[in-house]
């Protein structure tokens, strides 16, 4: 029972020991130089040293006073979320940055275990430019990279790893400005205007009870024609008289031919019976 007793005992010991280290050299880093005063005094008022002991891998972004100075003026909340974006959760010395960047590697930051990122805010990546330097930005899309890696201040792999960065690294919206997302781009078809669509409350539009009058015939075929009209039935029954007039003629002389065949027929029919 005491062998257990002393086991917890040690092992209690051990966990508060390596948590001492941790504090202990990450603030003698920054103890010993004092262009980074107002970095750690920051850290001390915003708590993030009571966040950075909780953690076994741990790399910090350290800023000078210089750098600094461009934060002054922000609330503690919001200079803690600022800061909290130069605290990876990993171990990264030049080296593994090289690499991160290789790999285009998201870092994850303490802001992003604080649970109010959005947007990739928590995330930053680094990259090579000019003619090799390192530079940070955050992942939100289009953040600028503006934060150059000076310096490595200190490291003990690989749990601590302190450098020294030339700017913040301020994520879009993480001050409280609003972030800009550039929407979609639109098809052609959603340009188009829709037809209006009528209202259930419009009345509906009335419907015409007269019948349309029905297509000419004539368009729509030459070989067929309309109906006579009143006029071409006055034409036609003149057309009638006419010919009955001309047929008038031939018939009255044909009937004065046959009278006259019919009488020398009877004339020589009499001349054989005198005889």
């Amino acid at each position: 029972m005491g062998y257990k007793t002393s086991s917890f005992s040690c092992l209690a010991l051990l966990l508060a020991f390596s948590s001492c280290i941790h504090a202990f050299e990450v603030m003698k880093i920054f103890a010993s130089d004092p262009e980074f005063s107002q970095f750690s005094k920051a850290l001390n008022d915003t708590k993030l040293v009571e966040q950075i002991n909780k953690r076994n891998t741990i790399t910090i972004l350290a800023l000078n006073n210089g750098a600094m100075s461009s934060l002054s003026g922000k609330s503690i909340s919001t200079l803690k979320d600022i800061l909290s974006t130069h605290v990876l959760l990993d171990f990264y010395d030049e080296k593994s940055f090289f690499y991160a960047h290789t790999k285009h590697t998201q870092m994850v930051t303490l802001f992003q275990a604080s649970g109010k990122a959005v947007y990739d805010q928590g995330f930053i990546y680094v990259s090579l430019i000019n003619e090799g330097e390192l530079a940070f930005a955050s992942a939100v899309k289009n953040a600028p990279y503006n934060s150059l890696l000076v310096r490595t201040l200190g490291s003990q792999p690989y749990n601590i790893s302190v450098v020294e960065v030339s700017a913040p690294i301020i994520a879009p919206g993480i001050d409280g400005t609003p972030i800009t997302v550039a929407p979609a781009p639109s098809s052609p078809k959603s340009n188009a205007t829709a037809p209006p669509v009528a209202s259930a409350e419009e009345p509906a539009p009335e419907v015409s009870t007269t019948a349309a009058p029905a297509p000419s015939k004539v368009a729509e075929s030459p070989v067929e024609s309309e109906a006579p009209g009143p006029v071409a039935e006055e034409a036609a029954d003149a057309s009638d008289e006419a010919a009955d007039d001309k047929a008038a003629p031939a018939s009255s002389s044909a009937s004065t031919t046959n009278f006259g065949l019919v009488g020398a027929v009877m004339a020589l029919a009499s001349l054989f019976v005198s005889l």
